[in-house]
């Protein structure tokens, strides 16, 4: 039920009457404190606190102070510090050091919940005082003190009453409570079985924050929470659930001047207030926020400026909020908190401390402590309201109104209402001092319809991971048309039935899903009551999206010619499914876009293709979602088929290496394997016929064979359309050039005589220079002649494969010995040399042995030689006999048979000499004959002395004469 105004009707007083007095004595800044028990604040001297910030105090429900602490110290309701109370982990310069909370059903035991300065890195600890100790003056529990919830946290902490006789305790610190990045709310539920320390944690990152200082406010009808952070010039707003102890997300931000420290809310919990400031002086500000205005924010209105420290504000037993004056002797007081704007009565020195000091901080308390009025629970037409009255005198006698005519004299009564609407309920509450009247506004709100929602289908994006954003807000009007009129119905969405019956943890309209089906509830609310609900279901449901696939375009070859061909699409399938599943998906085929956009016309996957271009439209479809569907098209292009016409081998003769290997002209084909087509064609050549349907690695039409024979593969395609294509192959040969010599062949031919020429044999065919046809031929002449043979092959087609074989016909004849040069007379130093003529190649020997190039002879002994000229070439020898001279240089006529006679040695070879012998005077003493024996040294039958004697040879042969002579010797 949504509070909209608490009216007190009688004095002012009454408010502390019926009160709870737990929050009667407050201790805080400088040995300051206030005594609220006689409904007007009293200011107390005898405070031992002395703290910048941090601060609790506690009182008994009567009002009378129990004990107090900075956080650190303990000090009973004598002010003394109780035993055992010191060395807590809190410290008076954290904003909300500490705050106590009593212990449920256990009217003794309370709990000292402490928290740590920023400057410490500290966290959230509790001890346990036992008011029963220290002669009922209370004692810090040996072994229940410091006891750790978080290890870090901000200065911040705050508590309420839960849905049933215990409290929540809520700090602010990171998701596991060791971070130092602020983020994340802890409530720990306080029950009278003790602290569950596995707190109810909700992570809001929008009020994410480094820096621990400042105040955590919950509203005294437990529903509402504030966050004040320092590094922000806003505050947090939330919901609080005191039944779960989760924190909504961010209602609102709402924006201030100045670092936000501390908020409080009227009593009511309709307004809000905010303080705003530095540690150090600096301009502070006091906002008040109307929590019940459409637009908060625009609500603000500015209370007091100051150039003052930060301060804090906390709610009294009184109704009124009071605002720290740092370092004053006074205290300020919000005097009317429920009144709009600067009609809330803010009176900035409000309250004297007769002499004593406030510093920065308050006392926090139990905000649940000041919710002092009509409980009335919230009503959904149809339900019943109970009603109640918040106070702690025992009520004698009661009366209520609810509005509607009817009235109740219980003091807890049921009702009820037989329509929505807004009713003032009026009660008169009797107590045994004083008497009160309240009166407060219900609203019984109208109850949303449950009506049905379709599932929400979006095809998963081509990534298919399942994850697409789904605004949930389309769903919207589904829920809400036919709601009932007069009421205004919101919807949120949220991913359990938990969450969606506690209005917890609502998903973004634009939710991201996860998986290929979610359950999403809703739930419908009356926005002015959101407890009035229903809650719907449906699924968001991400199927898998039929992938895009770009298809290569088709050429169809016209293999006819006659401009139709027909095409098998289902070949397309495979490529347009991509992989995924033709159980999931459907393919089909359109001539159109249209047709295939409304899925008309579908084609047989048998097509006759019958224009040159024609586009093809794919639908691929999820066959259980048909939303699902993407289009696509390709395109069915129709070229000329050209055909490989046959070709003949070509062959060829091999050069004179006879390697097997040629140059061939392969481009000599292309006209045949064309055959009179045309178009845009290539011809292509290649070794193999791999290559030439995969049109790769194609060879150069001037191509030298690799091998002998080789099969070579023609391609011929349409250049439009390379896959149009045909192939035929023929063989390239080298054949064997006739194996014969190259290089003339000299041969000889005697004058007057005639030679044979041979060519070389095995051949087919000989064609001489002469016309002849034959292997041999004889020739009479010198000259040059050659003759071709050629070897026939009976190959496919049949070649001929000739080479020449030239002959050189050298004449030549025997020599003509013109002359013979001789230079003899000596024993064994003779030489001769043979002059000759004629046309041949002549060679020389002595007496028909050892013929040499050389007409010169040497070294020869004296006497008869013959000499030989012979013709290399072996047309003829010729010869001439010769005989060389030679003397003794003495002799000895002695009749001893030795030398007895002088004689020209040889001379009997040439019986035409004439030898004269004379005496050293020139005397002729003897002629000698060649063919004689010789001179025996006998002149006239007169022996001659010994003495040297002359000679004179004449030789006719040559006509030269020679000279010398000898010794006679006795």
């Amino acid at each position: 039920m949504k509070i909209r105004l608490l009216v007190l009707i009688v004095c002012f007083n009454l408010y502390a009457v019926f009160s709870q007095g737990e929050a009667n004595i407050w201790y805080f800044g400088q040995n300051a404190g206030l005594d609220f028990s006689s409904g007007s604040p009293v200011a107390l001297t005898d405070g031992q606190i002395n703290t910048l910030e941090g601060c609790a105090t506690i009182s008994s429900a009567a009002g009378e102070l129990l004990f107090y602490t900075d956080g650190i110290t303990v000090w009973d309701k004598n002010h003394n510090i109780m035993p055992n109370g010191t060395g807590l982990q809190g410290d008076p310069s954290s904003s909300q050091s500490g705050i106590i909370v009593p212990y449920p059903n256990q009217p003794n035991l309370y709990y000292v919940f402490c928290v740590d300065s920023a400057g410490s890195s500290g966290g959230l600890y509790y001890s346990v005082v036992n008011l029963d100790l220290n002669g009922g003056n209370g004692d810090v529990i040996q072994g229940q003190k410091n006891i750790s919830l978080l290890q870090r946290s901000g200065e911040k902490i705050a508590a309420i009453n839960d849905n049933s006789s215990g409290y929540w305790v809520i700090s602010y610190a990171g998701p596991t409570g060791s971070e130092t990045t602020y983020n994340t709310y802890h409530a720990f539920r306080v029950t009278d079985t003790g602290i569950d320390t596995n707190s109810v944690t909700s992570t809001h990152p929008a009020c994410s924050s480094t820096d621990e200082r400042g105040y955590l406010k919950i509203s005294p009808d437990s529903q509402k929470i504030v966050n004040c952070n320092q590094e922000f010039n806003h505050v947090c707003y939330h919901r609080f659930n005191n039944s779960t102890g989760t924190v909504s997300p961010e209602i609102e931000r709402l924006n201030i001047l100045g670092r936000a420290y501390c908020a409080e809310f009227s009593p009511s919990s309709s307004k809000l207030y905010v303080s705003s400031g530095t540690i150090s002086v600096s301009n502070t500000y006091l906002y008040q926020f109307d929590l019940e205005s459409p637009e908060i924010q625009n609500s603000r209105v500015e209370i007091h400026t100051e150039i003052q420290e930060r301060a804090a504000l906390q709610l009294a037993a009184d109704g009124k909020i009071y605002y720290a004056r740092p370092d004053r002797n006074f205290i300020g007081v919000i005097n009317d908190p429920e009144e709009d704007g600067l009609a809330c009565n803010y009176v900035n020195q409000g309250v004297d401390l007769n002499g004593r000091q406030c510093k920065q901080g308050l006392p926090p308390f139990i905000q649940s402590f000041f919710n002092i009025g009509i409980d009335i629970s919230e009503s959904c037409f149809g339900d019943v309201t109970t009603f109640s009255v918040n106070a702690t005198e025992n009520i004698v006698s009661i009366s209520w109104d609810f509005g509607d005519g009817t009235t109740s004299t219980d003091i807890n009564p049921m009702h009820t209402y037989t329509a929505p609407g807004t009713y003032t309920v009026t009660v008169t509450a009797n107590s045994s001092a004083q008497s009160i009247s309240l009166t407060e506004d219900v609203t019984i709100y109208e109850n949303p319809i449950q009506l049905p929602v379709t599932d929400f289908v979006i095809c998963d994006d081509e990534a298919n991971d399942f994850i697409e954003v789904f605004d949930l807000g389309t769903k919207t009007p589904e829920l809400l048309s036919g709601q009932p009129t007069g009421s205004t119905f919101d919807v949120s969405y949220h991913e359990t039935l938990d969450d969606a019956v506690n209005a917890t943890s609502p998903v973004a309209l634009n939710y991201v899903s996860t998986s290929s089906l979610q359950t999403i509830f809703a739930r419908v609310f009356n926005v002015e009551n959101p407890n009035c609900h229903v809650v719907s279901e449906f699924d968001v449901i991400t199927p898998e999206a039929p992938t895009t696939t770009t298809i290569t375009n088709l050429e169809i070859c016209d293999i006819l010619n006659d401009n139709e061909e027909f095409v098998d699409l289902s070949q397309y399938d495979t490529t347009v499914l991509a992989g995924q599943s033709s159980t999931t998906f459907n393919v089909y085929y359109y001539e159109s876009l249209a047709n295939a956009t409304s899925d008309m016309d579908r084609l047989d996957t048998n097509y006759t293709l019958q224009s040159p271009n024609q586009t093809i439209h794919v639908r691929k479809v999820n066959d259980q979602f048909p939303e699902c569907v993407v289009i696509t098209n390709f395109e069915l292009n129709m070229f000329t088929q050209f055909i490989a016409n046959p070709v003949e081998n070509i062959i060829t003769c091999d050069d004179i290496s006879n390697d097997g290997m040629e140059l061939f002209d392969l481009s000599v084909q292309n006209e045949f394997v064309l055959n009179g087509q045309t178009g845009n064609f290539a011809i292509n050549y290649f070794t193999s016929q791999q290559n030439a349907d995969m049109n790769v690695d194609a060879i150069p039409t001037q191509y030298m064979n690799e091998a002998n024979p080789q099969e070579i593969f023609v391609r011929i395609h349409n250049t439009d359309a390379v896959d149009c294509y045909d192939t035929t192959s023929f063989f390239i040969e080298v054949k064997e050039t006739p194996n014969v010599p190259t290089e003339p062949i000299p041969m000889i031919l005697c004058t007057n005589e005639s030679v044979e020429i041979t060519a070389e044999s095995g051949f087919d065919e000989y064609l001489w220079s002469t016309g002849a046809t034959t292997e041999t031929i004889t020739v009479t002449e010198a000259g040059t002649y050659t003759v071709t043979v050629t070897s026939n092959y009976a190959s496919s087609p049949a070649i001929s494969c000739s080479n020449v074989q030239t002959f050189q016909i050298i004449e030549s004849d025997e020599a003509v010995i013109e002359s013979i040069q001789i230079q003899d007379w000596t024993r064994n130093e003779n030489q001769i040399e043979i002059i000759v003529s004629g046309i041949g190649d002549y060679e020389y020997a002595i007496n028909g042995s050892s013929y040499q190039d050389s007409p010169i002879f040497t070294n020869l002994s004296p006497g008869p030689l013959t000499v030989f000229v012979r013709d290399k070439n072996g047309c003829g020898v010729v010869s001439e006999d010769i005989n060389l001279l030679f003397y003794p240089s003495f002799f000895t006529p002695n009749n001893d048979s030795f030398n007895d006679y002088w004689q020209i040695i040889s001379a009997d070879t040439e019986p035409d000499l004439r030898i004269f012998i004379f005496d050293r005077f020139g005397k002729l003493l003897k002629i000698l004959k060649p063919e004689s024996q010789g001179w025996d040294g006998l002149y006239q039958g007169r022996r001659m002395p010994s003495a040297d004697y002359w000679f004179l040879v004449e030789r006719p042969s040559n006509g030269r004469s020679y000279t010398g002579h000898f010794t006679l010797k006795r």
